[in-house]
């Protein structure tokens, strides 16, 4: 099953709500889960702060779907906390009934929501999980902050992982009308064009360029040691049965030799990219 990871860093619920109606609807998504990583922001403490976030997010964006179905926009941050706008003031009748299929729609899809605290330290090993046991799953990234942006791509890059996603805007923002900033606008504009692109933030050339330079696959520890092993194994056979004068033998010590050379050389001048 494809899942949709959103990173949750704010508890403003529009914008999980515009990915989260974008994937339901046309990138086949049936597995929601908010994921808080822990101690990612300085000011967090590395255990408790910030604990239960994931959960408070997916609260209050099912609240928010669920009005927008009967025709209502939850205020859920700023002076208006708790507020609720009726749409049928801002649209015509048919509209209205549009934008509350559309919802229901969303909520009557038979998709999982979850929410998951990943601890920072844990951050890489959790993104290995999903690449080995959910390949083709979806990480979000729209409300990252910049600095958990980073460690999200850097430990993408390294665990081989290609799909991560941002909701991008296309027009000015209306804080004052934030439901306009919403997927049912921005799906279907006035104008007829979609108002926002769900954009692979790491499927540019430039990137893949980038990644191939830094990510020289070499074999893991175990195998090269058994390897080492097996070929030392080799030669000492061949030595006692044959002697030193044998072509094998000899070039095992030459490439021991230039190996060694090879290992100081970089040791001191390392290879730049």
């Amino acid at each position: 099953m494809t899942s949709l990871y959103i990173f949750v860093t704010s508890e403003r619920p529009d914008q999980y709500l515009n990915s989260i109606a974008h994937c339901l609807m046309e990138e086949g998504i049936r597995r929601i889960v908010f994921l808080h990583v822990r101690g990612a922001a300085p000011s967090e403490n590395q255990t408790n702060s910030g604990k239960g976030i994931s959960l408070s997010v997916f609260r209050r964006v099912q609240i928010l779907m669920e009005g927008l179905a009967e025709g209502e926009y939850r205020h859920s941050i700023g002076n208006k906390a708790g507020e609720t706008q009726a749409l049928a003031r801002v649209y015509p009748p048919e509209r209205i009934g549009e934008i509350a299929k559309l919802y229901k729609h969303c909520l009557g899809i038979d998709a999982k929501w979850l929410h998951q605290d990943v601890a920072y330290l844990d951050l890489r090993k959790e993104l290995r999980r999903i690449r080995k046991e959910e390949p083709g799953s979806i990480l979000d990234v729209t409300a990252v902050s910049k600095s958990l942006l980073g460690d999200i791509i850097a430990s993408s890059i390294i665990e081989g992982i290609h799909r991560i996603y941002t909701f991008d805007l296309k027009k000015k923002p209306d804080f004052n009308s934030p439901w306009t900033m919403l997927y049912h606008d921005l799906q279907q504009s006035e104008s007829g064009k979609r108002e926002y692109d769900y954009v692979n933030i790491v499927e540019t050339a430039v990137f893949r360029e980038c990644a191939r330079s830094i990510l020289v696959r070499t074999p893991s520890l175990v195998s090269s040691v058994v390897a080492a092993v097996t070929f030392l194994f080799l030669a000492l056979i061949v030595y006692f049965i044959s002697g030193e004068g044998n072509r094998l033998v000899q070039a095992t010590f030459v490439a021991s030799a230039v190996a060694g050379l090879f290992s100081l050389y970089f040791n001191f001048f390392p290879p730049r990219r």
